[in-house]
Protein backbone atom coordinates (compact mmCIF):
# COMPACT_ATOMS: atom_id res chain seq x y z
CA UNK A 1 0.00 0.00 0.00
CA UNK A 2 2.70 2.39 0.31
CA UNK A 3 4.39 1.76 -3.10
CA UNK A 4 7.19 -0.17 -2.32
CA UNK A 5 7.15 -3.59 -4.13
CA UNK A 6 7.23 -6.69 -1.67
CA UNK A 7 7.18 -10.48 -2.25
CA UNK A 8 6.95 -13.20 0.17
CA UNK A 9 8.86 -16.51 0.35
CA UNK A 10 8.90 -19.51 2.31
CA UNK A 11 11.36 -20.90 4.88
CA UNK A 12 13.01 -23.42 2.09
CA UNK A 13 13.11 -20.94 -0.57
CA UNK A 14 16.09 -18.71 0.99
CA UNK A 15 18.76 -20.26 -1.43
CA UNK A 16 16.50 -20.11 -4.59
CA UNK A 17 15.54 -16.14 -3.64
CA UNK A 18 19.66 -15.59 -3.21
CA UNK A 19 20.52 -16.83 -6.39
CA UNK A 20 17.65 -15.48 -8.56
CA UNK A 21 18.45 -12.07 -6.69
CA UNK A 22 22.05 -12.88 -7.41
CA UNK A 23 21.42 -13.21 -11.19
CA UNK A 24 18.80 -10.51 -11.32
CA UNK A 25 21.05 -7.64 -10.10
CA UNK A 26 24.13 -8.63 -11.70
CA UNK A 27 22.43 -7.62 -14.90
CA UNK A 28 20.43 -4.68 -13.67
CA UNK A 29 22.65 -1.65 -13.22
CA UNK A 30 20.08 0.47 -11.46
CA UNK A 31 18.42 -1.82 -9.47
CA UNK A 32 16.03 -1.10 -6.89
CA UNK A 33 17.69 -0.86 -3.15
CA UNK A 34 17.22 -4.59 -1.65
CA UNK A 35 15.45 -4.60 1.77
CA UNK A 36 15.04 -8.14 3.32
CA UNK A 37 12.93 -9.26 6.15
CA UNK A 38 12.40 -12.30 8.14
CA UNK A 39 11.03 -13.82 10.91
CA UNK A 40 11.97 -16.67 13.62
CA UNK A 41 13.96 -19.32 11.36
CA UNK A 42 12.77 -16.78 8.81
CA UNK A 43 15.14 -14.01 10.06
CA UNK A 44 17.94 -16.46 9.97
CA UNK A 45 16.85 -16.95 6.27
CA UNK A 46 17.06 -13.38 5.31
CA UNK A 47 20.68 -13.16 6.92
CA UNK A 48 22.06 -16.34 5.06
CA UNK A 49 20.72 -14.80 2.03
CA UNK A 50 23.08 -11.53 2.65
CA UNK A 51 25.54 -14.10 2.88
CA UNK A 52 25.38 -15.56 -0.50
CA UNK A 53 24.89 -11.75 -1.85
CA UNK A 54 27.35 -10.96 -0.02
CA UNK A 55 29.83 -13.55 -2.38
CA UNK A 56 28.67 -11.41 -5.68
CA UNK A 57 29.20 -8.25 -3.99
CA UNK A 58 25.77 -6.75 -4.13
CA UNK A 59 24.81 -4.54 -1.54
CA UNK A 60 21.39 -4.98 1.26
CA UNK A 61 20.52 -2.10 1.78
CA UNK A 62 18.59 -2.79 4.65
CA UNK A 63 18.12 -6.24 6.76
CA UNK A 64 15.22 -6.31 9.20
CA UNK A 65 14.87 -9.08 11.28
CA UNK A 66 12.26 -10.13 13.95
CA UNK A 67 13.04 -12.66 16.90
CA UNK A 68 15.72 -14.63 14.62
CA UNK A 69 16.25 -17.54 16.20
CA UNK A 70 20.07 -19.59 14.98
CA UNK A 71 21.01 -16.77 13.25
CA UNK A 72 24.60 -16.71 11.16
CA UNK A 73 26.71 -13.19 11.93
CA UNK A 74 25.75 -10.05 9.75
CA UNK A 75 27.73 -9.70 6.41
CA UNK A 76 29.29 -6.06 5.58
CA UNK A 77 27.39 -5.54 2.43
CA UNK A 78 24.44 -5.04 4.96
CA UNK A 79 24.37 -1.11 5.15
CA UNK A 80 21.66 -1.20 8.07
CA UNK A 81 20.49 -4.10 10.32
CA UNK A 82 17.76 -3.95 12.70
CA UNK A 83 16.75 -6.08 14.85
CA UNK A 84 13.86 -6.45 16.92
CA UNK A 85 14.16 -9.28 19.48
CA UNK A 86 12.43 -10.07 22.97
CA UNK A 87 14.05 -12.08 25.69
CA UNK A 88 12.44 -14.28 27.58
CA UNK A 89 14.41 -15.20 30.29
CA UNK A 90 15.88 -18.84 31.10
CA UNK A 91 13.27 -19.84 28.06
CA UNK A 92 16.45 -18.30 26.08
CA UNK A 93 17.96 -21.47 26.24
CA UNK A 94 15.56 -23.25 24.08
CA UNK A 95 16.41 -22.50 20.01
CA UNK A 96 12.53 -22.32 18.88
CA UNK A 97 11.14 -19.73 21.77
CA UNK A 98 13.20 -16.87 21.68
CA UNK A 99 14.99 -14.21 19.84
CA UNK A 100 18.59 -13.54 20.10
CA UNK A 101 20.98 -10.52 19.52
CA UNK A 102 23.27 -10.36 15.81
CA UNK A 103 26.22 -10.16 15.27
CA UNK A 104 28.04 -9.11 12.38
CA UNK A 105 31.33 -10.21 10.34
CA UNK A 106 33.50 -7.18 12.28
CA UNK A 107 35.59 -4.90 10.41
CA UNK A 108 32.79 -3.62 7.96
CA UNK A 109 30.11 -0.73 8.17
CA UNK A 110 27.42 -1.88 8.74
CA UNK A 111 25.09 -0.14 11.00
CA UNK A 112 23.52 -2.86 13.49
CA UNK A 113 20.79 -2.06 15.84
CA UNK A 114 19.84 -4.87 18.52
CA UNK A 115 16.23 -3.43 19.80
CA UNK A 116 15.16 -5.77 22.57
CA UNK A 117 11.76 -4.68 22.87
CA UNK A 118 11.51 -5.99 26.52
CA UNK A 119 14.55 -3.33 27.22
CA UNK A 120 15.57 -1.22 24.30
CA UNK A 121 12.29 -0.49 22.55
CA UNK A 122 9.80 -1.29 25.34
CA UNK A 123 6.91 1.03 22.85
CA UNK A 124 6.76 -1.99 21.40
CA UNK A 125 5.87 -4.77 23.48
CA UNK A 126 2.42 -5.41 23.60
CA UNK A 127 0.34 -7.60 25.74
CA UNK A 128 0.20 -11.16 24.63
CA UNK A 129 3.31 -10.76 22.77
CA UNK A 130 5.42 -13.91 22.23
CA UNK A 131 7.94 -15.38 19.77
CA UNK A 132 4.92 -17.16 17.54
CA UNK A 133 3.42 -13.67 17.18
CA UNK A 134 5.47 -10.77 17.47
CA UNK A 135 6.01 -10.02 13.75
CA UNK A 136 2.12 -9.44 13.82
CA UNK A 137 1.78 -7.23 16.51
CA UNK A 138 0.89 -3.17 15.19
CA UNK A 139 3.66 -1.86 17.04
CA UNK A 140 6.15 -4.17 15.04
CA UNK A 141 4.54 -4.14 11.87
CA UNK A 142 4.41 -0.36 12.21
CA UNK A 143 8.29 0.26 12.74
CA UNK A 144 9.17 -2.05 10.29
CA UNK A 145 7.14 -0.23 7.66
CA UNK A 146 8.67 2.79 9.26
CA UNK A 147 12.19 1.37 8.43
CA UNK A 148 11.19 0.13 5.44
CA UNK A 149 10.50 3.66 3.94
CA UNK A 150 12.81 5.34 5.73
CA UNK A 151 15.79 3.23 3.68
CA UNK A 152 13.29 2.58 -0.04
CA UNK A 153 11.35 5.32 -1.31
CA UNK A 154 8.30 4.65 -3.17
CA UNK A 155 8.68 3.30 -6.21
CA UNK A 156 7.07 6.43 -7.97
CA UNK A 157 9.73 8.52 -5.85
CA UNK A 158 12.27 5.90 -6.56
CA UNK A 159 12.03 6.04 -10.40
CA UNK A 160 11.62 9.77 -10.23
CA UNK A 161 15.35 9.84 -8.63
CA UNK A 162 16.55 7.78 -10.97
CA UNK A 163 15.58 9.30 -14.15
CA UNK A 164 16.68 12.88 -12.53
CA UNK A 165 20.01 11.37 -11.83
CA UNK A 166 20.35 9.80 -15.33
CA UNK A 167 19.68 13.69 -16.74
CA UNK A 168 21.97 15.03 -14.34
CA UNK A 169 24.67 13.06 -15.55
CA UNK A 170 23.62 13.41 -19.65
CA UNK A 171 24.02 16.89 -19.23
CA UNK A 172 26.59 16.58 -17.11
CA UNK A 173 30.01 18.33 -19.22
CA UNK A 174 32.57 15.90 -20.21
Amino acid sequence: ESGVRANVFQDDQWAVLANTISEKYKAEPNHEPIILVGHSYGADDVVRIARKLAEGKIAVEMLITIDPVTPPKVPANVKTCINIYQSNGALDALPWLRGVPLEDDGGGTTKLVNANIRKDRTDLLEPGIDHFNIEKKAGIHGEVVKQVLAACPPRATWVAQLTRNDQSVAAAPV
